[in-house]
């Protein structure tokens, strides 16, 4: 387990939470924050997330590693 699985597990623990469904979207809210801080626009920086999310959750459905969905793989699933 890595620290942020530990630190949501401990977390959840603490606040009663029994199950976390999609324990990624505060780190992807942060990131995106930082990327638009940076000077990225905000809708583009959003919707490359969301395609790299659609080629994630495709991939993992397929049987092949989550970690397997790049950004170019999410944009040919997505059909952009």
């Amino acid at each position: 387990m890595n620290t942020l699985e530990s630190w949501i597990e401990a977390a959840c623990a603490e606040l009663g939470i029994v199950e976390v469904a999609r324990p990624a979207a505060p780190v992807t809210a942060y990131l995106l924050g930082v990327a638009v801080g940076r000077g990225e626009p905000t809708v583009g920086a959003a919707d490359r997330l969301r395609r790299l999310a659609v080629g994630w959750a495709a991939t993992a459905a397929a049987g092949g590693p989550a970690d397997a969905g790049t950004s170019a793989e999410a944009e040919t699933v997505a059909g952009a």
